[in-house]
């Protein structure tokens, strides 16, 4: 068992921390109406009462929300992920053009494996474009195995240079760098 975790920035916990997840994104995005227009909309990061501390850098600002019952990922009411469409409608109410939410989090639904999530929303001409990856760790092996990975985002901002640059088949491209 995972007898200690050291997270980013003033958080460290004992062995009770079994979920966790961080949002980043301009102050803006991030103010202090955030978490209730997600709850407004059926978005939760935790199902229970949750630890919450908020900071922020220059024009950043974080959001770190740990519990036993926190995902890593947005969930809905009955605690089961989110539902693609409500959560686009959301990011599309709270991203201006340009802007972007990074969500990155874990949590262990067994004592030596813990769900890795990473995603990142982009409001990108009127759209919600997202990078997403999930992974499982075993704690005992260091094994990682991916889950699922969807990169919208990064094919967009590759496709938007590739007028200026020599990348003709974003394919081509994904699997020259996958080596």
């Amino acid at each position: 068992m995972v007898t200690s975790h050291k997270l980013k920035d003033n958080i460290s916990s004992s062995d009770e921390l079994n979920g966790f997840v961080r949002l980043s994104a301009p102050k803006s995005v991030l103010n202090s109406g955030f978490l209730r227009k997600m709850v407004n909309s059926g978005i939760f990061a935790s199902a229970d009462a949750a630890d919450v501390d908020k900071s922020d850098s220059g024009s950043q600002a974080v959001i770190q929300i740990w519990s036993e019952d926190t995902r890593g990922y947005f969930i809905d009411r009955d605690g089961l992920e989110v539902c693609t469409e409500t959560l686009i409608d959301f990011l599309d109410d709270v991203l201006l053009e340009g802007m972007s939410l990074e969500v990155e989090g874990f949590y262990m639904p067994f004592d030596t494996k813990r769900v890795e999530s990473s995603a990142r929303y982009i409001k990108k001409d009127g759209q919600i474009l997202t990078d997403q990856v999930r992974t499982v760790t075993d704690l005992d092996t260091g094994t990682k195995t991916l889950i699922n990975s969807n990169f919208e985002a990064t094919e967009s901002e590759i496709m938007s240079q590739a007028e200026e640059s020599n990348i003709v088949n974003f394919e081509h491209f994904r699997r020259m760098n996958s080596r």
